[in-house]
């Protein structure tokens, strides 16, 4: 929880700070203590140290919603050379391994151009180990000769596993999002 706060919400780290230093300089106004004003110039001192941690330690929570923003860039790109770094030989989804899967995602991508691809509300479980599963909202504009363009909306699981200190997808799931519940991911694929 303390690594969540300090390194991967900088600016929620900046609004506590700037409330603690209210806290001590008010203290130090008051009680006109030697003590009480080297806490505040502390706290102050503190602030580029924190917040430069915050930018150089990136969590295994930052590295997944990283990978999970290049993969939406990608496929908006369709880089389904970039899509591949990123699956682990043991991927499997829709009852398709890596290979099968990237085949009939390429062949889709072709039909189909997805445009302004975003990704938000991210919820990322690390397991103990090499483990991890991370549920977000994807929303963008698929295009088509036969449809024309749409919004699309969706939610997605994925799973993966740490690999040589990367992260690396073993499963893809698509979740029900009202009030559309698109499905299952396989049923896109041609």
């Amino acid at each position: 929880m303390i690594a969540r706060f300090l390194f991967e919400r900088p600016w929620v780290l900046l609004a506590v700070w700037v409330g603690v230093e209210l806290v001590l300089v008010g203290s130090w106004s008051f009680s006109r203590r030697r003590g009480a004003a080297q806490a505040a110039w502390c706290a102050f001192g503190a602030l580029p140290i924190l917040l430069i941690l915050s930018t150089i330690v990136v969590t295994p929570t930052e590295r997944i919603i990283t990978l999970c923003e290049q993969l939406a860039a990608s496929v908006d790109q369709g880089d389904i050379a970039a899509i591949a770094q990123a699956f682990d030989d043991e991927f499997e989804a829709c009852g398709y391994d890596r290979t099968a899967f990237l085949e009939r995602a390429e062949r889709t991508l072709t039909r189909y151009r997805i445009d302004h691809a975003r990704l938000r509300n991210f919820a990322v479980m690390v397991s103990a180990g090499d483990r991890a599963t991370v549920e977000f909202n994807a929303s963008g504009l698929v295009r088509s000769a036969e449809v024309g363009a749409q919004h699309l909306s969706s939610r997605w699981r994925l799973t993966l596993r740490a690999r040589n200190n990367l992260w690396v997808l073993t499963k893809i799931e698509s979740l029900p999002t009202p009030p559309l519940n698109v499905g299952d991911p396989c049923t896109w694929l041609w």
